[in-house]
């Protein structure tokens, strides 16, 4: 292969990995609905979320994603994962909808009801599509609204991955999946 057939080639792989390339979520560059960014920790038998002060979300001490005072949601690559609007609602990459997070409840993209609850003292519910809640753990630090709207932010990112990654494990499945884009473990 001449030297110039291989810089053509470099080249036009290089334009199809630009062109392949996701567009931030909507609202990426002004940021969404305000989040308050202090320590907290989600705690959940022996996995544990914990947010420090520069919105930094590590999952058992391993740096997971990050989350800004604007609502923006970034990998640890400081790539955009999602942003939350200021009506609540949740995008990611290419305007795909992600869901709504109010201050104590989360609703899946698609759904009508509260799949994720924060109640008094912490404790966090997930409820299936019967209504049937089952404990998520209990977050420590979110005692006011705007706290609270950081630790429902949270609890929804991660909430859909370990849905994801659940439903991956368990065997072959027939449908329309949904990912969040990006490898919480």
């Amino acid at each position: 292969m001449t030297w110039l057939r291989l810089c053509l080639l470099l080249g036009l792989m290089a334009l199809g990995g630009v062109a392949c390339s996701s567009t931030p979520p909507p609202g990426w560059a002004e940021g969404g609905r305000p989040t308050m960014l202090a320590p907290m920790r989600w705690v959940n038998g022996a996995y544990v979320i914990d947010v420090d002060a520069q919105g930094n979300v590590y999952e058992n001490g391993e740096l997971r994603f990050s989350v800004d005072a604007h609502g923006r949601v970034y990998d640890p690559e400081n790539d955009p994962v999602a942003v939350l609007d200021v009506e609540g609602y949740v995008y990611g990459p290419d305007a795909r909808p992600m869901g709504w997070v109010g201050g104590y409840e989360a609703i899946l993209p698609g759904g009508e009801n509260s799949w994720l609850i924060l109640h008094r003292g912490g404790y966090l519910i997930r409820y299936d599509e019967d209504g049937e809640g089952t404990p998520m753990g209990v977050w420590l630090g979110c005692d006011d609204a705007p706290r609270m709207q950081t630790c429902m932010l949270v609890s929804h990112v991660v909430g859909m991955d370990l849905r994801a990654r659940t439903r991956r494990s368990s065997g072959p499945r027939v449908g329309v999946g949904f990912g969040l884009g990006f490898g919480i473990r």
